[in-house]
């Protein structure tokens, strides 16, 4: 990409793609697999929104958020137990495109009902994604993404905040199987905040695991006077 620097600066978002939560691991915690198809609780939120509260937005290349245990310790366990196995109920996303998806929630209207203004509906994706999917998009911590990286938020607009209910999660699980790649893009205008949440099982994730910011080219080469 012109104006580009070949470096990659790999930064991952919330759960480390090269380390589990504080080295959490299936064996270290109870396997009460009954617990774990319980709904997911506001209380297991109040730990996010912490974490969020108490992070560090770094600056370059751009304002971003960096949180390592990011979840609750049992209710990651839960996640990990409740991923589905292999390949069950994702959906290819693009013809010869080797990303997968689950859709958790979802606010695209179906063009056969766009004129009704009506949503397709999605399919259940159980009751533990469910209700992970109305916790974690919920208004309390959109407003926490909001309130952290408002500074830059802002500059789009001033009044964010006053239109908030508006705004709405797209949310799904996504597994990228191994030829899947895109190259260097902006992120869509229609989105305010992108979050990725990464799912590690145990410390054997490469270190270059996750995404790759390229970062703007600043040449230190001098031409030299005559």
């Amino acid at each position: 990409m012109s104006g580009a620097s070949p470096t990659c600066h790999w930064l991952v978002w919330a759960a480390d793609a090269a380390r589990t939560q504080s080295e959490v691991t299936l064996a270290s915690l109870p396997g009460d697999s009954a617990a774990c198809r319980k709904t997911v609780t506001f209380d297991h939120l109040a730990y996010t929104l912490e974490r969020i509260a108490n992070a560090t937005v770094a600056d370059y290349p751009y304002p971003h958020l960096v949180i390592q245990d990011v979840f609750e310790p049992r209710l990651y366990q839960c996640m990990l137990q409740e991923l589905p196995k292999k390949n069950a109920g994702y959906k290819r996303l693009f013809p010869g495109v080797e990303r997968y998806e689950i859709a958790l929630s979802r606010k695209v209207p179906d063009p056969k009902k766009a004129k009704k203004g009506k949503v397709a509906a999605l399919p259940d994706p159980g009751p533990f994604w469910k209700s992970f999917s109305q916790v974690f998009g919920s208004r309390a911590i959109t407003s926490a993404y909001l309130r952290k990286l408002h500074a830059t938020v802002a500059l789009r607009d001033p009044h964010i905040f006053s239109y908030q209910k508006r705004l709405y999660w797209n949310m799904a699980l996504s597994r990228d199987m191994t030829g899947y790649a895109i190259g260097p893009h902006t992120d869509s205008r229609g989105k305010v905040v992108t979050v990725l949440y990464y799912l590690p099982k145990n410390n054997s994730a490469p270190k270059d695991a996750g995404t790759c910011v390229v970062c703007p080219y600043v040449s230190t080469r001098h031409t030299p006077t005559p």
